[in-house]
């Protein structure tokens, strides 16, 4: 059984992640650049090649993707210590059980 202190701080690490997660998600929302306002555009009607700027994510800024992945970490490892928790909690005898 681990100790009470590494429990806590195993809390800590996944609600940190997660708030991270959440910080980047923002920073990588609001310095996404903007599309052009003037409503023009390229375009070449016999190239082959298709010009995507993040590769297959273009709809995401780096920074945004990077606080996706962490915010989902984040959430996986809280969703296992709030199981680990109830489970521990209903494994342990009542004190009304007199057995």
């Amino acid at each position: 059984m681990r100790s009470e202190g590494a429990v806590r701080a195993a809390w800590w690490t996944a609600g940190g992640v997660t708030v991270l997660g959440v910080i980047l998600s923002l920073v990588g929302a609001a310095s996404a650049p903007s599309s052009a306002s003037f409503g023009w555009f390229a375009y070449q009607p016999l190239a082959a090649a298709t010009f995507s700027p993040f590769g297959p994510f273009a709809l995401l800024h780096p920074a945004s993707f990077a606080g996706a992945v962490l915010l989902a970490l984040g959430l996986l490892g809280l969703a296992f210590l709030a199981g680990r928790h109830v489970g521990v909690r209903a494994a342990r005898p009542r004190a009304d059980d007199e057995r």
